[in-house]
């Protein structure tokens, strides 16, 4: 019905703004969710036949992801903590003295196992492999949209060169256009 159509054209309105501004405000994202976001935005994103702003939003980012990635500009503190646990500096000190020498480093100073540093050393490397991987699928899918339309454009360039009344040239014409979809 018609209420139906407009709520769905609103929704898909909506979809398309929160797309747009979340490639918008990209390197605010977190480092975990940029490779979901790209891949979403490149499938569900209403692509013009032509370069625009939201094209280059888009390649933007996917620029970055795949070029870029690997110096994590949005997240300098997990660059910081790998680099700590890296060089073995997986153990920080706590301020407040305690009683033990359990967990006491050579100074004499307390000492406790820096979870975030060692958590900071696995899950970098892994978000850079997977927006690489994501970055190259969505860097594929988007080669494929632009041969699909420039396949579209020139099967309908060539039905209107050939004119109406030419039925076997409008068949092949409609059924490359088909292939390219």
């Amino acid at each position: 019905s018609g209420a139906e159509a407009r709520t769905a054209e609103s929704c898909a309105a909506a979809l398309q703004q929160l797309l747009t501004r979340a490639l918008a405000e990209w390197r605010g994202l977190a480092l975990a969710v940029r490779p979901r976001v790209l891949w979403v935005a490149a499938h569900y994103l209403e692509l013009p036949g032509l370069l625009d702003e939201t094209w280059a939003v888009l390649l933007g980012c996917l620029e970055e992801l795949l070029l870029r990635g690997g110096k994590a500009e949005g997240d300098a503190r997990a660059r910081q903590l790998a680099a700590s646990a890296w060089d073995g500096l997986l153990l920080k000190k706590w301020a407040m003295p305690q009683l033990s020498n359990l967990g006491r480093d050579k100074s004499g100073a307390q000492t406790t196992f820096d979870a975030a540093a060692a958590s900071a050393l696995v899950e970098v490397p892994e978000y850079r492999s997977d927006g690489l991987q994501v970055g190259l699928t969505v860097l594929q899918y988007l080669a494929w949209v632009v041969q699909a339309s420039i396949a579209a454009s020139s099967t309908a360039a060539a039905a209107a060169a050939t004119g109406p009344g030419s039925g076997s040239a409008a068949n092949g014409a409609a059924a490359a256009a088909a292939a390219a979809a």
